[in-house]
């Protein structure tokens, strides 16, 4: 079964824009929040380490912002994927 409404005809270029749009839009999305996630534990560690917080909760802060940090290079390099294959 095809995955597009239309893939011929006067419709088609509009239904894979739409299509495409909505790719985005959601990878936008994913991306945001990804950065949002990322840049919240940053301030948690920041506020940790300026309370003198404990060395283990600072180090599973740091732990979980490296986490955090993968997850943002691996959002990054599938959206960079995803424009250089439809490019």
């Amino acid at each position: 079964m095809y995955s597009h409404y239309f893939t011929c005809g006067p419709f088609a270029s509009a239904s894979f824009s739409a299509a495409d749009l909505g790719t985005g839009i959601y990878s936008s999305f994913l991306l945001s929040q990804s950065m949002a996630s990322h840049t919240d534990h940053q301030i948690k560690l920041q506020q940790a380490i300026e309370e003198q917080a404990d060395a283990e909760q600072i180090a599973t802060l740091q732990r979980e912002l490296d986490y955090y940090n993968n997850l943002l290079d691996i959002t990054l390099t599938a959206v960079t994927l995803v424009d250089e294959i439809e490019q």
